[in-house]
């Protein structure tokens, strides 16, 4: 997987967390659609819980923490910077070391 489709795999975490609460709201508001919403929503949160535990095993664990931060927490590399007293520069020298260290799961096992 390239340094750009690392990216934007890991973007879709956010999405993901999005249409895991849509679908929820939906399964509520139309509990008849339940039965058929419900292998959508697993499929969902296993994505999520996938892109969890692959940032996880990230090493060393900066590394994995500024990945957790910018896409799991949705923080900008700015943002990050000041929370962990780095600076910016480092931040995104060290977030780009991250996505190439970053190796994500096959996840043909999840979809089916």
């Amino acid at each position: 997987m390239s340094y750009d489709e690392k990216k934007l795999y890991l973007q879709n975490y956010a999405v993901y967390i999005a249409m895991a609460s849509r679908i929820r709201k939906m399964m509520i508001t139309y509990p008849s659609e339940a039965s058929r919403l419900l292998p959508k929503l697993k499929i969902a949160l296993r994505i999520c819980e996938n892109i969890e535990n692959e940032i996880e095993l990230v090493k060393p664990q900066l590394l994995s923490e500024i990945l957790a931060q910018k896409y799991l927490g949705g923080k900008s590399l700015d943002e990050i910077a000041e929370v962990m007293n780095y600076s910016k520069r480092q931040i995104e020298r060290l977030h780009c070391l991250a996505i190439k260290k970053f190796e994500p799961f096959d996840l043909a096992h999840i979809i089916k």
